[in-house]
């Protein structure tokens, strides 16, 4: 278990400012020793809170830019996270989490997925975008459903 450190920002304060925090693992790394992850916040605060546009990224590489209520990602942003993840999502969030319609691209495995999103999972109507040019367009829970249609790359349709 980790803990934090964090400047604390003035639960009256209202206007653009910059905020720096720590979680802090002791002996966290491979080699034994302690692990820190610093995220930095630059954006708008109503309240002592990330509320309108702002950005925020940490050191181990995840990053975000939108627009922010009560301290959660919520409207539209574009999130990417970095290192052995690679993944990128621009769209609707709620509650920091994926939810309306979007765009999410797994870039180790090249394929793509552009439709909505609830409770930060693909579910609804969508399209998944495959490297080999198939493509998937109709009712997705996570992934493809039987409630849809296949094509190939030539855009023919396949039975």
């Amino acid at each position: 278990m980790g803990y934090l450190v964090e400047e604390k920002i003035d639960k009256d304060f209202t206007g653009y400012g910059t905020h720096i925090k720590e979680r802090h693992y002791p002996k966290g790394n491979d080699d034994g020793t302690d692990a820190v992850n610093t995220r930095t916040y630059k954006g708008e605060y109503k309240n002592g809170k990330e509320h309108g546009i702002g950005m925020y990224s940490w050191s181990t590489g995840p990053k975000c830019v939108g627009e922010f209520v009560d301290d959660k990602v919520t409207g539209v942003a574009i999130k990417k996270w970095g290192g052995n993840i690679d993944e990128t999502y621009a769209g609707e969030y709620k509650n920091d989490r994926r939810d309306g319609v979007g765009i999410y691209v797994w870039k180790k495995t090249g394929i793509k997925y552009v439709g909505e999103f609830k409770n930060n999972e693909a579910e609804g109507f969508g399209c998944f975008i495959y490297p080999d040019g198939k493509r998937f367009i109709g009712q997705v829970s996570h992934e493809p459903t039987e409630e849809g249609t296949w094509y190939d790359r030539n855009s023919k349709q396949i039975t």
